[in-house]
Parts: C-alpha cells; structure tokens; sequence
C-alpha cells in the first residue's frame, strides 16, 4: 500500500490534474496509511474526530468526482443516487457523504471505514484493472555500447493518458 501511494504521490507532484481514478485512489490510500502509521507507533496524537474527517473527506471527494465523470461522459443522470447506482456504488455511501457533507455530526468511524475499504475494492475493480487490461509493459533491450537500461513504458503510457485526458478537457471547456 505504501509503494502505490508513492508512486501516485510522485505523480501528483508532476501532474496537477490526475485523472479522477488516481485521485480518489490517492486520497483513500493516504488515509488508510496516515491511520496505520499513527496506529503503529501507538500515539494518540490523531484522534477519534480527526480519523473521521479524513476518512469523510476522501468519500466526499470519490463520490464528488465520480459524479464528475458520469457528467463528462454525456449521462444526464440527476441525482448522485442514480449515478451512484449505475456504477455498482452502494446507496448506503451515497447516504454516507450526505452525512458527512451536510451533518452537524459526522458519521461513526466504523462506517466510514467500511465505505473506504468498499471504495478501495471498487477502485480496483472499475478503476485499476481497466487500466491495467490497456497497459502493457514495452522493455527497451539494453545497447552495450550506449549503456542504455531496460525501462517500463507502463509510466510513459499513463502519463500519456493524462494528457490526453488534459488535452480532450481543454478542448471540451472550450467548446
């Protein structure tokens, strides 16, 4: 887990608009991280409220740009429900984030932890995995004479789909 949040984070540095996948992934794994590394060196120095915000705060953001991207893609869907539904999302989230949106009370922990763990496997299964069925590792064979390594072009690939993510917003805002 601690590998993928900084391979991601070391995109966010180099990229500021991540597409919507690599950003809900982000913000639910730094979430789960922060936790297990407080938890690990047995400090009370975040508390119970703290670990609540957080975690609304990353179902806020996963449910708000989802709803993003069903807009982007043409669907006139009203409601965060009906989005929420067409894509496999519980409704019990979608009441979740209205809580945590709209509530003088955030929700009980253990609820939001459960809507992260859902939408970290709901990350891998609708988000990672596409990604991953149309990636494929390109390795450029080493030249003795020039020195030159083997290299994944996995990263080149997904850089390149940012910016053709960039490039087809430019063009849509302009229109």
């Amino acid at each position: 887990m601690k590998k993928a949040y900084r391979r991601l984070f070391v995109w966010k540095t180099k990229v500021e608009d991540l597409p919507a996948g690599v950003e809900c992934t982000l913000g639910i794994l730094q979430v789960r991280l922060r936790e297990m590394e407080l938890s690990a060196l047995d400090q009370r120095i975040i508390s119970h409220e703290d670990l609540q915000l957080m975690y609304s705060t990353a179902i806020i953001r996963f449910l708000n740009m989802i709803a993003e991207l069903e807009q982007g893609q043409g669907r006139s869907q009203s409601t965060l429900y009906y989005k929420a539904q067409g894509m496999d999302i519980p409704s019990w989230i979608v009441n979740l984030r209205h809580d945590a949106a709209h509530s003088s009370v955030l929700p009980p922990l253990h609820l939001l932890k459960s809507a992260a763990e859902f939408i970290f496997a709901w990350l891998n299964d609708y988000y990672w995995k596409n990604e991953a069925e149309h990636t494929f590792d390109y390795y450029i064979q080493p030249l003795s004479s020039v020195g030159i390594y083997r290299r994944s072009v996995r990263h080149i690939l997904s850089l390149l789909n940012i910016y053709l993510q960039l490039v087809h917003d430019t063009r849509a805002d302009l229109t």
